[in-house]
C-alpha cells in the first residue's frame, strides 16, 4: 500500500468547453464556471510532482485548449522534463498555427475525444457543431508529426456503432484508436448517475466484435482502458489484447501511482472525483500548494485512508481470480448503488 514515488499527475486547468458532451462528469457535478487553475499554482504543482518522482502530466478540462497559459504551462513541463500530454476535443487544433505553437512549446502527445461515428451523431452527442473542427484538427495534428491517438468514451449513446467510428478515424488516418467505458458519474448529492452507462456486458460484447474485425483486416490498433471488470471479457480475447499490450485495467487510485488537481485548490483520487476533494484545498495565500511532498501526503491522512478502504473485493468471486490486482474489480463508482455480484461473473 505504501509508495515511493507518483508516476502520473492530472491538471485540471480549467472547466469550461466549447462542446456539451451529455455524458460529462462535470455537467454531473454541476462545477462549470468555477475558476480555472493558475499558471503560478500549475507551475508549482508541476515541479512538487517532479519532485514525487512523477514523468508524466495529463492536461484536461474542461477544455484545455481553452486555458490561456497553456503554451507557458507546456514549456514548464518540457523545461522539468515532464512528458506532456493534452486530451482535447480537438476543436482548436482546427487553427494550424494554434497547434504548431502548442507542439513547438514542447507537447509530446495529443488525444483527442471523438464520440460519434459520422457527423451527425459526434454533434448530437458534444452537444456541439463540432465535427469538422475535431476532424481538421486531428488531420492537423498528424501532418505536423505529433503523437496522435483518439479517444472514445463507449456509452449508452454509441454503443451499438464502435465498428462505425473506427472506420471514420482510420479514413482519417488514425493509427492508435483507443476506446473507455463510461462509468457513473458522481452528481451534487454524491450519487452515481448511471443515465449514459452502458449495458457493461453488451458494451464489452461489441469491443470484441470490433476487436475481431481489427485483427482479421490487420490494420489499425485498437486500445480499451478496462474500467470494467475484466472477467466481462472473454479469456482468450483478453490474453491476446495484453500480449499485444492494447489493453490497460490498472487503475492509479489503488496504486497511489497517480493523482489529480483541479484550479479550485481540490486534490482528487481521480477525475471522475470532481468536487470531491481529499481534505482541504491546497492553495495558500501565496498562491502554491500547500502540500510540500506529495509522497508524504499520499502515504498517510486521507488520502491514504482513501486508498486502503479501495482496496478490497467487490465481490467474493475476485478472490480467486488470477487477474486480481492486474484488474481490481472495475471502477469503484459502478458499486455505489448495484451489486457486485450481479456483474462480475
Amino acid at each position: 500500500m505504501k509508495i515511493n514515488k507518483i508516476n502520473s499527475f492530472w491538471l485540471i486547468l480549467n472547466n469550461v468547453c466549447n462542446n456539451r458532451c451529455q455524458f460529462c462528469y462535470l455537467k454531473e457535478a454541476k462545477l462549470e464556471g468555477t475558476s480555472e487553475m493558475s499558471l503560478g499554482y500549475a507551475r508549482d504543482l508541476a515541479e512538487k510532482m517532479k519532485k514525487a518522482g512523477a514523468s508524466n502530466c495529463i492536461l484536461i478540462g474542461g477544455e484545455p485548449t481553452l486555458y490561456k497559459d497553456l503554451v507557458k504551462l507546456i514549456e514548464t513541463l518540457k523545461h522539468l522534463e515532464i512528458d506532456a500530454t493534452l486530451v482535447t476535443n480537438g476543436r482548436r487544433l482546427s487553427n494550424v498555427d494554434y497547434t504548431k505553437n502548442i507542439i513547438h512549446a514542447g507537447l509530446d502527445r495529443v488525444v483527442v475525444s471523438v464520440e460519434g461515428w459520422d457527423k451527425e451523431s459526434h454533434n448530437l452527442i458534444t452537444g456541439a457543431r463540432s465535427f469538422k473542427e475535431t476532424e481538421v484538427g486531428i488531420k492537423n495534428a498528424l501532418n505536423l508529426g505529433i503523437k496522435t491517438e483518439t479517444l472514445t468514451t463507449i456509452s449508452t449513446l454509441n454503443c451499438n456503432n464502435l465498428e462505425g467510428i473506427y472506420r471514420l478515424l482510420t479514413s482519417w488516418g488514425v493509427k492508435t484508436i483507443d476506446f473507455n467505458f463510461a462509468i457513473p458519474q458522481l452528481n451534487e448529492k454524491s450519487q452515481a448517475e448511471w443515465t449514459y452507462t452502458p449495458n457493461l456486458a453488451k458494451a464489452v460484447e461489441n469491443v470484441e466484435k470490433l476487436y475481431l474485425k481489427v485483427i482479421s483486416e490487420g490494420r489499425g490498433q485498437l486500445g480499451i482502458t478496462g474500467t470494467v471488470p475484466l472477467c466481462l471479457f472473454n479469456q482468450k480475447i483478453v490474453e491476446e489484447l495484453m500480449d499485444k499490450g492494447w489493453v490497460n485495467f490498472g487503475c492509479h487510485m489503488y496504486w497511489g501511482t497517480g493523482i489529480a488537481f483541479d484550479g479550485s485548490g481540490s486534490i482528487l483520487p481521480c477525475t471522475h472525483f470532481a468536487g470531491y476533494g481529499i481534505g482541504e484545498k491546497n492553495i495558500n495565500v501565496e498562491g502554491k500548494s500547500k502540500v510540500t511532498d506529495f509522497v508524504k501526503f499520499s502515504n498517510s491522512g486521507l488520502a491514504y485512508k482513501f486508498r486502503k478502504k479501495l482496496f478490497k473485493y467487490p465481490t467474493k468471486k475476485c478472490v480467486e481470480c488470477k487477474y486480481w490486482g492486474y484488474c481490481v474489480g472495475g471502477c469503484p463508482l459502478l458499486w455505489l448503488d448495484k451489486n457486485p455480484d450481479d456483474i462480475i461473473s
